[in-house]
């Protein structure tokens, strides 16, 4: 028998499609725009590159795989899937994101552990698959964009400035100041994420559904 989809699948797949179309997008920037200033990846700061010594095509084999298992898989369970059915009402956005993660309400303190740390772990692991394909996918918009305005803002536009300020923050070469606003937008997206779906948590379903 086939699944039955609940109401709010169409909303999901609109997002999810346009996730998707702008990680295609960011990840072809970079990619691109590394084979283009560096086509020997001499200077390309990513590990496959600068420690297992990938070359260009293993490079863009390599995103396309990881791109495709660890962000469309999980975009997609985000589209597939809806929020968890809870066996007790949420009175809060805190009581929500808790029951539909740890499938109880945590207090305060151990719901910030969970959620920032990682501990307690998750409960509901499909929810989890679910927050991270759609939080870590904008992370990884980001990553890339920062990635390829790196390029062009160094070896185009002249701005040697912000080379010596990504230099000032690296380590083994990797610009690590560029990470805060990665973290930032993951966390902030994990939001928006529970944000939409507890503004529909109760919404009373349209006729005939």
């Amino acid at each position: 028998m086939a699944r039955k989809l609940d109401s709010g699948f169409k909303s999901r797949l609109f997002i999810g499609i346009v996730t998707f179309v702008s990680l295609s997008a960011a990840r072809a920037a970079d990619v691109t725009t590394t084979l283009h200033f560096n086509p020997s990846l001499s200077r390309e700061a990513n590990p496959l590159s600068s420690v297992l010594g990938f070359d260009a095509l293993q490079l863009v084999v390599t995103n396309i795989v990881a791109v495709v298992v660890f962000l469309f898989v999980p975009l997609l369970v985000y589209i597939v899937y809806g929020p968890a059915s809870m066996g007790e009402k949420a009175c809060s956005f805190r009581e929500y994101v808790s029951l539909q993660l740890f499938r109880s309400k945590l207090e305060r303190a151990r719901f910030l552990r969970g959620v920032f740390l990682g501990w307690p772990l998750p409960k509901n692991w499909l929810q989890a698959v679910r927050v991270l394909g759609f939080a870590l996918s904008w992370a990884i918009v980001i990553a890339s964009l920062q990635a390829t305005f790196a390029w062009w803002a160094t070896n185009q536009w002249g701005l040697d400035w912000y080379g010596r300020y990504r230099a000032l923050f690296s380590f083994r070469g990797f610009p690590v100041v560029e990470l805060i606003p990665i973290v930032i937008v993951f966390f902030l997206m994990g939001f928006v994420f529970f944000r939409m779906e507890y503004k529909a948590y109760g919404r009373p379903l349209p006729e005939g559904e």
